[in-house]
């Protein structure tokens, strides 16, 4: 729903946050899947640091983002039609 709600917008970039490692191969799935007119254009990753999950302690669980040490941002951008 993600993405198709961007498609029909007039935003033309969108750049998703995420800490689920398999999100960038299920996006990739998708696009080609659905011949989407987007692609995704950059991706970035840091380590989560200790500020990161002293944010989080009030909205999630620590079961949430235990497990995993990195944030994904994945930059995906209309294709011009």
């Amino acid at each position: 729903m993600i993405l198709e709600g961007f498609i029909n917008s007039e935003i033309k970039a969108v750049t998703l946050i995420t800490i689920e490692p398999s999100l960038l191969r299920s996006l990739k799935e998708r696009i080609a899947h659905y011949e989407m007119s987007i692609s995704i254009n950059d991706i970035e990753e840091c380590v989560i640091s200790d500020e990161h999950i002293e944010a989080w302690q009030n909205d999630y669980d620590e079961d949430d983002f235990g497990d995993v040490d990195q944030i994904s941002f994945i930059k995906i951008e209309k294709h011009n039609t």
